[in-house]
């Protein structure tokens, strides 16, 4: 996608080695169970039981979306 590959661009030129990218679906995404403290969604699509699945205990998700006026 363009902004996968922009992302991809962005940090190539700037030299950082502890980025990667993964393209997956929302619904399945490959991670484990409880294997983050915070997910974080800014305007994209999201399943909201994918992220209960991925959040460790006491985890937090963070969304930012945009409405149609906004």
């Amino acid at each position: 996608t363009d902004r996968l590959s922009a992302a991809i661009r962005n940090r190539d030129s700037s030299g950082a080695t502890n980025v990667s990218f993964l393209n997956m679906e929302v619904r399945q995404t490959a991670f484990r169970d409880g294997s983050f403290d915070l997910v974080l969604v800014k305007a994209a699509d999201y399943d909201v039981g994918e992220v209960v699945r991925l959040l460790r205990p006491g985890g937090v998700f963070i969304t930012g979306e945009i409405g149609d006026h906004d």
